[in-house]
């Protein structure tokens, strides 16, 4: 929910932004430093989903329903888009807004693995007991994990001692 309000703020002050900007000045002349890493990772991101499906921007812009130059603005970190075609970009990338507008480490919980998030909404299908099961399971999978590590790390510090 947090992250409909920035987006609507971005979208109020992009457009305030726009009508003070000095002659000969740029929006990020304007913007304050925030904002403008907020733009400029928003548009790396985008670039980066775009050239994972083997967009170019042009295409991307056409299923998106944009001109090629908003594209552009957008990856250049030049121009944040609304709310509405911001949807359309996820939808078309295959991508959450969360990891559009966030930075990776800031987004919790995503999984990118396509084939394991269709095993996740396949065990919706499954009984209590046996999502149960599913859950004990990775939990021991994860704990026999965190222990290898704790033994890693272990071994490092007698070996540094």
């Amino acid at each position: 929910m947090t992250y409909f309000c920035l987006l609507n703020i971005i979208d109020m002050l992009g457009s305030h932004f726009q009508a003070v900007k000095p002659s000969g000045g740029t929006l990020m002349n304007v913007v304050s430093n925030p904002i403008q890493e907020s733009l400029l990772g928003f548009g790396q991101r985008l670039r980066e989903a775009r050239e994972r499906l083997g967009l170019s921007g042009a295409q991307l812009s056409a299923q998106v329903g944009v001109q090629r130059s908003t594209v552009a603005q957008y990856e250049a970190g030049r121009a944040f888009p609304s709310f509405g075609v911001l949807k359309n970009l996820t939808r078309v990338l295959g991508v959450s807004i969360d990891r559009l507008v966030f930075d990776e480490y800031e987004v919790a919980g995503e999984i990118q693995d396509k084939e394991l998030l269709e095993y996740f909404a396949r065990l919706d299908r499954l009984t209590h007991r046996e999502r149960t099961q599913v859950k004990d399971f990775i939990d021991g999978i994860l704990a026999r994990e965190e222990l290898e590590q704790l033994k890693k790390v272990s071994r490092r510090r007698k070996r540094v001692a």
